[in-house]
């Protein structure tokens, strides 16, 4: 056989054209940054350009929970986000030749499922829900009970066990929204009264699934809340709302 340009000419005569196949090459210049997601996000190229340039570049990308936040915050889209968190690898994986241990979870402690997957389920259209606790005591004493949050595009809802009324609204009707970060999250909302001829303004303060009450308060009640064992869901929930609220 013999080979002339991309011509091969096989022992018979006849002669075959040679293809040559395309293999993404990761870029040989320095590693991509979430600094630098983030000028591109708020230069405007879009989500299609930046996850091919992830694609294609050596990444160093932070992907802990607090980082996630702070990307969505600066106008880092969801499936951005994704791309980012798949593209994430340690220096560990890329000498090592043995078998690895799982890499590190890049889910928020408290969570089943990490930022990125949440932001985009609620924008194709899913709803997701998040456990809570809530205070359902009297002023001044803490008891607490579990919740069940649930978020969409367009719907805002809490269903709770205990002294709490149940609402589903609009995001349109989220009036405030503050957060103490690992600690709990405050949402003032405008919900239907229950004749259903006004709205009544009401605040519900989450608490993660770790809190736990602490004191002595009448009837096995406490006096305040401990967030010793709480993590990062309502920081994560603080989010998710904060990118909706306004919302119709």
């Amino acid at each position: 056989m013999t080979i002339q340009g991309t011509n091969l000419t096989d022992p018979s005569g006849q002669t075959w054209a040679l293809r040559t196949a395309s293999v993404p090459i990761a870029s040989s210049g320095p590693a991509l940054r979430n600094e630098d997601i983030i000028q591109l996000a708020k230069v405007g190229i879009d989500d299609r350009t930046i996850i091919a340039k992830i694609e294609s570049s050596k990444c160093q990308f932070d992907t802990s929970t607090d980082a996630l936040i702070q990307l969505r915050q600066s106008g880092v889209s969801a499936p951005v986000l994704k791309a980012m968190v798949g593209a994430t690898t340690t220096i560990s994986e890329i000498l090592s030749p043995g078998p690895q241990a799982a890499p590190p979870s890049k889910t928020a402690k408290g969570l089943d499922r990490n930022l990125a997957d949440l932001e985009s389920d609620i924008e194709s259209g899913k709803d997701v829900s998040l456990p809570v606790k809530y205070n359902s005591a009297i002023p001044g004493y803490v008891y607490l009970a579990d919740g069940l949050v649930t978020l969409s595009k367009t719907t805002f809802g809490f269903r709770g066990t205990v002294g709490a009324g149940d609402f589903n609204v609009s995001t349109g009707k989220i009036l405030e929204l503050t957060n103490q970060p690992k600690q709990f999250l405050h949402v003032k909302v405008a919900v239907q009264n229950k004749k259903g001829n006004k709205e009544d303004k009401k605040d519900y303060y989450f608490y993660s699934t770790g809190a736990s009450a602490v004191g002595s308060g009448p009837g096995g009640t406490g006096t305040a809340v401990s967030c010793s064992g709480c993590d990062d869901s309502m920081d994560v929930l603080y989010l998710l709302l904060g990118a909706r609220r306004g919302g119709q």
